[in-house]
């Protein structure tokens, strides 16, 4: 009972730190695809947070009395010790990723497989924020140029759905005067995702407005217990910085987590001028000498 007790603190305590991780990590990938930004200090707090990482994992192996699995994971991550900088990799959807939490994720499964909670995979809450931060990127591969949140949400529930076959979209939170519906929800994850569309400045401005009354009306729900808010802009109207300093100010439950994405896109569809239907003038020349 109490080797049991002790696994599941260490269980426990290694997937937070993971969790942590992978943020920074997205952050980072985040900074690097974005200008201005400042990649380098997400970068060192993810050095930090790897170096802390593995001396976590090596006390739970020396804990656990796993002396043959710790002299394998030193073996293994003595590639990770020397480098002085992240290597990164590319995911399935052409997110960067770094190399050493996907190694820290293959010997943190076994632990969380032995321990008696309920804590779930450990990295696949990481692999939906990698999915969201990506969302740019997966609606200009479906060739759209989006107007609204409607067909935003609709480009990532179709990626979604494949990858976590829970997905469902628009289900409902019932309070006492109103019922709530995030875009998309995914159970497994006990994860909701709220997007929101903005098109100036003033309108992403309305739209964290907008998650405010969100966040009061998803709040003490059971079924769901992580939340992002999706903000896609068509131009860099906000930093991630800015945004998440605006949530921390206004005190919304660190159950949300913003995440801002920039693409393609606009409520009004640009028309194409009259000059741009007529044929070019060397083109009319040759129609003329032909006929």
């Amino acid at each position: 009972m109490r080797e049991q007790l002790q696994l599941d603190g260490l269980a426990a305590e290694l997937l937070d730190e993971m969790r942590g991780a992978w943020r920074t990590a997205n952050d980072f990938e985040a900074a690097l695809c974005t200008k201005p930004s400042q990649p380098e200090i997400y970068e060192m707090r993810l050095l930090l947070q790897i170096r802390r990482l593995y001396v976590g994992f090596a006390f739970t192996f020396e804990a656990l009395q796993l002396p043959t699995l710790l002299a394998e994971f030193k073996a293994g991550f003595a590639k990770f010790k020397r480098a002085q900088s992240i290597a990164m990799e590319l995911d399935e959807f052409g997110n960067l990723y770094p190399s050493a939490l996907e190694y820290f994720s293959a010997f943190l499964s076994p632990i969380t497989a032995a321990s008696s909670s309920s804590i779930g995979a450990p990295d696949d809450l990481p692999r939906l924020e990698r999915i969201l931060i990506g969302t740019a990127r997966l609606v200009k591969d479906r060739l759209i140029e989006p107007r609204n949140e409607c067909e935003v949400r609709n480009a990532l529930y179709q990626t979604l759905i494949h990858v976590f076959p829970d997905t469902v979209r628009e289900v409902p939170i019932a309070k006492v005067s109103k019922c709530y519906r995030p875009d998309i929800g995914i159970r497994s994850l006990r994860a909701a995702v709220e997007f929101k569309f903005a098109d100036s400045e003033d309108e992403l401005k309305r739209a964290i407005g907008g998650v405010y009354e969100d966040v009061a009306g998803y709040a003490g729900s059971e079924d769901w217990k992580h939340f992002y808010a999706v903000f896609y802009m068509t131009d860099a109207f906000m930093t991630q910085s800015q945004v998440e300093a605006e949530f921390s100010l206004s005190k919304v439950d660190r159950k949300w987590r913003p995440l801002l994405v920039q693409g393609r896109g606009g409520r009004q569809i640009r028309m194409r001028s009259h000059k741009e239907f007529q044929p070019s003038t060397a083109r009319r020349k040759h129609h003329s000498r032909g006929s």
